[in-house]
């Protein structure tokens, strides 16, 4: 299994590479059904919140210029 940060405001786990996974209701990661965060939506990078915002603009440094 990847290593993996939770992002709790959206719902979702992030590994180093940008795969997102969505959340279990268990807590626990898909990790059958990972995405890029350059497919996320608008909506979904305007959910982040706190240190989660910090950790996906640690990832993605030329989507927030």
């Amino acid at each position: 299994m990847p290593k993996l940060i939770e992002l709790k405001s959206v719902g979702c786990h992030i590994d180093i590479k940008g795969n997102v996974y969505p959340t279990f209701k268990n807590g626990e990661p898909d990790l059958n059904s990972p995405m890029q965060l350059d497919d996320c939506t608008i909506e979904w990078y305007d959910q982040l919140q706190g240190v989660d915002k910090w950790i996906v603009r640690f990832l993605t440094p030329n989507f927030y210029e």
